[in-house]
């Protein structure tokens, strides 16, 4: 259920936010897949820059990322959205917490991960922050 919500498996008013931001961004899992390698393959790079960078939460993140894109095809329209706007959320560098130059920088989208996985149903997959 999402922290906020009452009635069930809805989102949450920080997952909402999420969506609306990055949720109407339909695309197909061949390209959410390359946004997520690109994505990673800067966060190795960075590191190198910044060696606070939580690679390790950036990796289970991916890793998750991935399993969401395996689910893709079998999922309904809602997973679909919350999927993509979860994706979307962890491939932008400066969200919440700034990705790059934060030790916490991934904390909030393993937040927008577990709670994606909660509302459809992989909980089996979720990341221990």
């Amino acid at each position: 259920m999402g922290k906020d919500s009452l009635f069930g498996n809805e989102p949450s008013s920080k997952f909402l936010k999420v969506l609306k931001e990055h949720g109407e961004v339909y695309t197909n899992p061949k390209i959410l897949k390359q946004n997520v390698e690109n994505h990673f393959r800067k966060v190795e790079q960075a590191t190198a820059q910044n060696e606070f960078i939580n690679v390790n939460l950036a990796k289970e993140i991916k890793d998750v990322c991935m399993a969401l894109i395996s689910y893709y095809d079998n999922a309904n329209n809602n997973e679909k959205r919350y999927i993509n706007a979860t994706i979307n959320y962890f491939t932008t560098s400066d969200d919440e917490e700034e990705d790059f130059f934060s030790p916490i920088g991934f904390d909030d989208d393993a937040e927008i991960v577990n709670e994606c996985l909660e509302l459809i149903g992989k909980e089996n997959l979720r990341i221990d922050i």
